[in-house]
């Protein structure tokens, strides 16, 4: 940069700046060494510390010493402190500025401090969500400014989703303010998942499981019903008993559970006149979420069976006619667990299930979660071996991964059939049971 040896006109601050610019523009070493400048006074507040500048050319070399008036023969870069910037500007015949003015030039602005950009960020962001919680507005706009405060999870959700994209986040944070002041339980409804998103938003996809919406939308429900987690319950099903208590029902129809000889009475008190037509028929029943939802009461008498599989269910409905029975066909859905939650109130549940690692990690859950008011029944290791050596014994032969499964039982009886399980390699499934087990007429009358 040109030395102030000799008596010059005065300029006016703006046409000094422009030349100020367009000489280290025309000198592109300096762009590295302003952004850097830059960088370091953004994360300070204020111009100040070092920055190690890297030498790549002879050329930058020359630039450089140019304007430091230092020797850099041999030299690989160049430590610039804020001493070396203001001795070589107070040296140049840009002397009249400041380093503030120039880097604003420069990069078109003022450099803002790392501390002042978060707090213009936290100002900006509160700003967005005053827009939409309220500490004393509806029970929507309620719940949002709980989680802003911290009282209540989902936070870090609702800023990330904010840093991502505002305009979509506030699209969403209006529908959910719409489906938490309208939830189907407190108007006294149920409806299928679909149907009440559609209602809300238009979308009968749009509280689909994993979205955004569905996460805060449930977050929302657990809050509003003071719901706990239960242990007894997979991700999957707790997600949808969450639904389930607001009145949204997840797969209310493919969500069934079969049934036989049970009684039913709706929150009124009065018998369920459809399941009561089956209860008198003595006819088996697919059960769903939506006519589980409508009952307040169920009733088996004193004792339900409840088996795995519906082959084995309706053999025995038809062989004890009299005795009520569940099947949770394999799996245990929402509706089974539901179900059995209402009969587990006033009847004593008896389980039985295939002698596999899925079938014995059922009954597991299905007595951690009701305890004594649950009897595994026959589970019996002499039936295992009975049916072992029967002749049409399948030859599958169980792959470690689903041997893994059989570590996490706790129940001695079930321990007993998963080490028979170990040594022999072999699943043996309620079917091939069905003639010698299941046959206590002392628990079971006979019709």
């Amino acid at each position: 940069m040109e030395r102030s040896v000799c008596f010059r006109p005065m300029q006016s601050k703006e046409k000094l700046l422009e030349e100020c610019v367009s000489y280290l523009r025309a000198r592109p070493v300096f762009d590295r060494v302003l952004r850097q400048v830059r960088e370091k006074a953004e994360s300070l507040g204020h111009i100040g510390g070092k920055t190690i500048i890297s030498i790549r050319s002879g050329a930058e070399r020359d630039q450089l010493e140019g304007f430091f008036q230092k020797n850099l023969h041999g030299k690989k870069q160049l430590t610039v402190s804020v001493e070396l910037l203001e001795r070589a500007l107070a040296d140049s015949r840009f002397a009249a500025l400041s380093w503030d003015e120039i880097l604003c030039a420069y990069f078109g602005g003022p450099f803002i401090g790392k501390k002042e950009q978060r707090e213009r960020e936290e100002s900006d962001r509160n700003d967005f969500f005053a827009q939409y919680a309220d500490p004393s507005g509806d029970i929507g706009a309620r719940f949002l400014a709980e989680i802003l405060s911290g009282e209540c999870e989902g936070r870090s959700l609702l800023y990330a989703q904010y840093r991502a994209d505002q305009e979509l986040l506030g699209q969403r944070l209006r529908v959910l303010i719409h489906a938490c002041d309208n939830l189907p339980a407190d108007r006294g409804l149920a409806q299928a998942l679909p149907v009440f998103a559609a209602e809300i938003s238009g979308d009968p996809h749009y509280f689909d499981e994993g979205t955004t919406t569905d996460r805060l939308l449930r977050l929302f429900i657990q809050k509003h019903y003071g719901i706990k987690r239960q242990p007894s319950y997979s991700d999957t099903e707790w997600k949808a008993r969450i639904l389930y208590r607001a009145g949204i029902l997840k797969d209310d129809l493919s969500n069934t559970v079969l049934i036989y000889g049970i009684q039913a009475f709706l929150q009124d008190g009065t018998r369920h006149s459809g399941m009561d037509g089956f209860y008198r028929m003595r006819e088996p029943l697919q059960c769903t979420l939506q006519t589980l939802y409508r009952l307040e009461r169920v009733c088996g008498g004193k004792d339900v069976y409840v088996v795995e599989n519906p082959a084995v269910f309706a053999v025995l409905s038809n062989r004890y006619p009299e005795t009520a029975f569940v099947c949770t066909n394999g799996q245990l859905r929402l509706s089974a667990l539901i179900l059995l939650d209402l009969l587990s109130r006033e009847s004593r549940l008896h389980y039985a299930g295939d002698f596999d690692p899925e079938g014995l990690g059922i009954a597991q859950r299905l007595k951690d979660r009701y305890g004594s008011r649950l009897e595994l029944w026959e589970y019996k290791p002499e039936y295992y071996l009975r049916a072992r050596s029967a002749e049409n014994l399948p030859e599958e032969t169980i792959s470690p991964e689903r041997m893994k499964k059989l570590d996490k039982l706790k129940d001695a009886e079930l321990v007993k059939i998963a080490d028979l399980i170990r040594q022999y390699g072999k699943a043996v499934y309620q079917e091939t049971m069905l003639e010698w087990a299941y046959r206590n007429e002392s628990e079971l009358q006979e019709g």
